[in-house]
């Protein structure tokens, strides 16, 4: 099956297909068979190939548990909401020391592990909806057949993923009700990366019963190897899944670095974009066509969220961290907002990417 282009990158002609699949809820996902596991990746032409893991039921499941939630009423006055990219959740132990973790009535969750070696076989999400007491929601973004990038796969040399999956997850003080998900579209990188997988992006969504309605409240991904044109391509696939004329609140890792990775370029050539717009990594919203799509579809972004770097590149000057992660919501009146950065008690910094924090009511 062939592949479409968008600005100069290629993107699976097939996600259409995938985002049609019907989604099913299950109790607990289930590990794949070894062996299609092992036909699965032997079959696949490239990396990331969503056609190839078409027939995976676990691509097409979401698991819902439930907590003490299931009989928490959804409070009349403002609510909080954490969105946090885990980096697979290697440190999730490190990342609990940070006291929004255990204030927060909803998190969002990216970059979520179920069954990896590097991060010790756990279920994340599960783990951290029963350490809350709340209930939660995992879909799988990607199969991983192997134990990660280059540094995971030396410090985890000999170990077994007992799962493969990586997703991303809902957890809440507040019952969940129609979680649904959505598949994007996928863009290939133009460099082979250090390890197979299989899948793409998915947004999941839930609703929530509150004093005053229906809220539907949404975590996402975007692409990190496409390019501005490609993240408005797979925000205006969401919106077609967003409900119209009720408080919705859309929190991710929208990946807003302005830059197309579809094309080669040096740190050099980056230097050169910040030296025309010192601002332009903190408030992409000139450069990234994603912004004015959702504000044009009823979406704000004022008081949601504050213009602090959320990632931390440890090997690049700090001009270049940029603001990738953001809240947008309709029908919400937003409170409070701020940036929680990933470091310990000493100060020393967990992971690179930090979470962002809003306060709001509907």
């Amino acid at each position: 099956m062939n592949n479409k282009r968008i600005g100069g990158g290629r993107f699976g002609a097939a996600n259409a297909y995938v985002r049609n699949k019907q989604w099913r809820t299950t109790a607990a996902l289930q590990p794949i068979d070894k062996e299609l596991w092992h036909s699965l990746f032997v079959s696949a032409q490239q990396d990331h190939l969503v056609e190839t893991g078409l027939a995976v039921p676990q691509l097409h499941q979401i698991e819902i548990g439930s907590g003490r939630s299931n009989v928490v009423p959804f409070p009349g006055r403002s609510f909080k909401v954490l969105q946090w990219n885990l980096r697979n959740g290697t440190r999730l132990d490190d990342l609990w020391s940070i006291p929004q973790f255990q204030n927060a009535d909803i998190l969002l969750l990216n970059e979520v592990d179920m069954g990896m070696a590097r991060s010790g076989n756990r279920h994340l999400a599960k783990e951290i909806a029963d350490h809350l007491g709340f209930s939660y929601a995992f879909v799988v973004d990607y199969l991983e057949d192997s134990l990660g990038d280059r540094r995971d796969q030396r410090r985890c040399r000999g170990l077994v993923n007992d799962y493969g999956f990586r997703g991303k997850a809902i957890v809440s003080r507040y019952p969940l009700h129609n979680v649904r998900a959505v598949r994007l579209p996928e863009m290939f990188p133009l460099r082979r990366p250090s390890f197979r997988r299989i899948g793409s992006s998915v947004v999941l969504l839930a609703d929530l019963r509150t004093s005053r309605g229906q809220m539907t409240v949404a975590v996402a991904q975007l692409s990190a190897t496409g390019n501005p044109l490609f993240r408005r391509l797979q925000v205006s696939v969401l919106m077609d899944h967003l409900p119209l004329m009720q408080p919705c609140l859309l929190g991710g890792d929208f990946n807003s670095h302005t830059l197309d990775s579809t094309t080669t370029w040096s740190l050099s050539s980056v230097a050169w974009h910040y030296l025309n717009d010192t601002q332009r990594f903190t408030t992409p919203q000139r450069y990234e066509p994603l912004f004015k799509y959702l504000m044009e579809s009823g979406f704000r972004f004022s008081y949601f969220n504050d213009h602090t770097p959320t990632w931390h590149a440890p090997r690049l000057p700090r001009f270049l961290h940029a603001r990738l992660d953001w809240f947008c919501g309709a029908s919400l009146i937003p409170m409070h907002s701020e940036t929680i950065p990933a470091v310990d008690g000493k100060g020393r910094r967990i992971i690179d990417r930090d979470g962002i924090w809003v306060e709001c009511r509907p």
